[in-house]
């Protein structure tokens, strides 16, 4: 996404007639040391998570007027395991939840805990995949999928409610 530095470039794509005309930047999301490898957008079309190479997460809102030059406001933001970089990341319908991928394990994340600055790290299991190459999470909030190096599709229980968090 980002390889080079933390700093992802978000465009906005403007319609003429109701086609596709051109790309205009609409905001810049900064704030990672090294370049960002994955992102996902969650379906309330306001967060983004962003996985870096430094070894850090984080969740962004893009709710802002692009044409006031307003930037992207982080909500949260932490450390993955180990200091071992996400491969992936899906984002929980309402930012509630991340799941991340590294080689060989899957975590999830408590969004809200973490930007409250509590403990964030709900569980982290092996993902039996070998290499990770795709996550995402269902809408309904209750489900994230996993794709990997093994050739199979893993089907993960990842509640998006307080109540039953970390429930695989």
């Amino acid at each position: 996404v980002a390889p080079r530095h933390g700093q992802v470039p978000v465009y906005q794509v403007l319609y003429e007639a109701g086609a596709p005309k051109e790309l205009q930047l609409a905001l810049n999301i900064a704030g990672h040391t090294r370049g960002v490898r994955a992102v996902s957008f969650a379906n309330d079309c306001v967060h983004i998570a962003l996985a870096s190479l430094d070894g850090e997460w984080s969740v962004v809102r893009t709710d802002v007027r692009f044409d006031l030059k307003q930037e992207a406001k982080e909500h949260a933001r932490g450390r993955a395991p180990n200091g071992t970089p996400f491969e992936a990341v899906a984002l929980s319908p309402f930012a509630r939840r991340l799941v991340g991928a590294t080689a060989t394990t899957i975590t999830i994340v408590d969004v809200d805990a973490a930007a409250r600055g509590a403990a964030s790290v709900l569980e982290t299991i092996p993902s039996g995949h070998g290499g990770i190459s795709s996550l995402c999470y269902a809408a309904d909030g209750l489900r994230a999928l996993s794709g990997g190096q093994d050739g199979r599709l893993r089907l993960w229980r990842v509640e998006d409610d307080a109540t039953k968090a970390g429930t695989l």
